[in-house]
């Protein structure tokens, strides 16, 4: 279940140089998609493919997410990218 906690300090995931390419390429797939002039969101399963980890992680790593109901949670590819981008900074 989503953690909604904004004192909640979000997982370290670390990336080889070859992953973060392989997973920012990942982003990259999904960023461009739009269908009549609204965003595609990516679900958590897409998430977990572009970390390279199980769907279920992605609720604990606080990555920032728009909740679309009660109990579902998508994700804009740009902020995926930046959260990748920021990590590997503190790598």
């Amino acid at each position: 279940m989503p953690s909604s906690s904004a004192t909640a300090r979000p997982a370290q995931v670390r990336l080889s140089e070859g992953d973060r390419m392989t997973r920012l390429n990942l982003v990259a797939k999904y960023e461009p998609l739009t269908t009549a002039g609204v965003e595609h969101l990516l679900t958590a399963k897409q998430v977990a493919e572009i970390l390279g980890v199980r769907q279920k992680r992605i609720y604990e790593l606080g990555i920032p997410a728009v909740h679309v109901s009660e109990r579902q949670l998508r994700w804009r590819p740009e902020v995926v990218q930046r959260w990748i981008t920021e990590r590997e900074a503190v790598a």
